[in-house]
């Protein structure tokens, strides 16, 4: 049985409120050591309408100063159309929850990606997955980092 169009053309829960000609701004935060390297990679390929930002994991108060709506990410959420949470397989992903919090608060579509390892006996731990889970609208887990660009391109902001 299909979906009936009149059903799925009425879900506006997460529709970007501009026309569909205006580029969207995506904040793309890489968590841990191996995001922090992607959404590095990311700046250097001048995508033009998204804005990388590390989050490294750190101490409580360092937490707290993060999700704080006048931190670099509370200003940068302020701005996004979209959310991206990125993490390679063995990354802290901690803050993952608190800017996904921040950003369903004001209304913004949150994608998690997760790079895992190629070999077959990999495991992402359950908190992991969990912390991601809890943050994300949708979860995207994938062999290969240059997923991420090809699913910005995708998006249109090249």
């Amino acid at each position: 049985m299909a979906v009936s169009e009149s059903r799925a053309a009425g879900d506006t829960r997460h529709r970007v409120s501009y026309p569909n000609s205006r580029p969207r701004a995506i904040k793309l935060f890489g968590l841990g050591e191996g995001g922090r390297r992607i959404a590095e990679a990311i700046a250097g390929r001048g995508f033009g309408h998204v804005e990388a930002i590390a989050a490294a994991a750190g101490s409580t108060d360092m937490q707290q100063a993060i999700i704080d709506e006048g931190s670099e990410i509370g200003r940068a959420i302020r701005g996004a159309d979209m959310v991206f949470l990125v993490a390679q397989d063995g990354d802290n992903v901690a803050f993952a929850p608190a800017i996904g919090q921040m950003a369903h608060r004001k209304g913004v579509l949150v994608t998690g990606m997760l790079i895992q390892k190629r070999d077959a006996g990999s495991h992402v731990p359950d908190s992991t997955l969990s912390a991601l889970r809890s943050a994300s609208d949708m979860l995207v887990m994938v062999t290969d980092t240059d997923y991420v660009a090809e699913m910005l391109g995708a998006l249109g902001v090249a």
